[in-house]
């Protein structure tokens, strides 16, 4: 059975409850396959085939339509009952919804959400993201600082380091593994001598040298941004102000994902 979420990010959990480990999000219009239910939750299966259990009440039913999707380029959106900003709010949404286009009237798009509840959001918004390229995503990347971190996040309500580097580089078109693990096994060995980081290359860490829990973008000159705490800039090099000693100790590889 296929369902499709309609809240802007809804958390997937190792366990059919909530005081379960958050192992991942998915986001308003994204549609998932539901395996089992229990306890209020389903067991779902998302597009990149990771698995968890997800909220009821955050999914409903499949609709098939031929809308045209658009696509959230702004960070988080509210879409309101009336194209005017002073009216109430039905629900927002996150840069990657895509989202079913019906209607517009001047500046403004009226959307159809999954649960059928309409809205609308002003159109510049909307858009296509740029193609796929080093510089991009680093700029990309950079757009993010500040936001908190957050265990399972992959959006600018919360990221998790995995979750920084799976959004970034998927909204440009390169599709990568959620998490850290997988994304270092997908990855080809460049170095252990963070000087030698291209820009766009991977950082991979861990407090075990031998398994990788944390991840951040090479930004050159052993500089990387990534979430911990919120994200951020850091570097790896000891003369300079922004150098963190903690990634300086754990750090297992450079490595390029592509």
């Amino acid at each position: 059975m296929i369902k499709t979420v309609h809240v802007s990010v809804s958390n997937i959990y190792k366990n059919s409850t909530y005081k379960s480990e958050i192992i991942n999000q998915a986001l308003l219009g994204e549609q998932v396959e539901v395996l089992s239910v229990e306890n209020y939750f389903a067991f779902i299966r998302q597009e990149n085939g990771c698995k968890g259990w997800i909220s009821q009440y955050q999914v409903c039913d499949k609709q098939d339509n031929d809308e045209t999707k658009v696509s959230v380029i702004s960070h988080i959106i509210q879409l309101f009952e009336k194209p005017d900003s002073n009216s109430y709010p039905v629900r927002d949404a996150v840069v990657g919804c895509k989202l079913n286009l019906v209607n517009e009237i001047n500046d403004w798009y009226q959307i159809l959400l999954p649960d059928g509840t309409l809205g609308w959001s002003q159109k510049n918004h909307f858009g296509e993201f740029p193609p796929f390229s080093t510089e991009n995503a680093i700029e990309f990347a950079k757009q993010f600082i500040g936001y908190p971190y957050f265990w399972g996040g992959r959006s600018p309500k919360g990221f998790d380091c995995s979750g920084l580097t799976h959004t970034v580089y998927s909204l440009l078109g390169k599709k990568i593994r959620r998490n850290s693990i997988m994304q270092f096994e997908d990855s080809k060995f460049v170095s252990n001598n963070p000087f030698d980081a291209k820009k766009g290359d991977f950082f991979f860490f861990g407090d075990d040298k031998n398994i990788v829990d944390h991840v951040g973008i090479a930004l050159g000159d052993a500089r990387i941004i990534h979430a911990r705490g919120m994200v951020r800039i850091n570097s790896l090099d000891k003369t300079v102000v922004d150098y963190d000693p903690k990634l300086d100790e754990t750090l297992i590889a450079v490595s390029t994902i592509f």
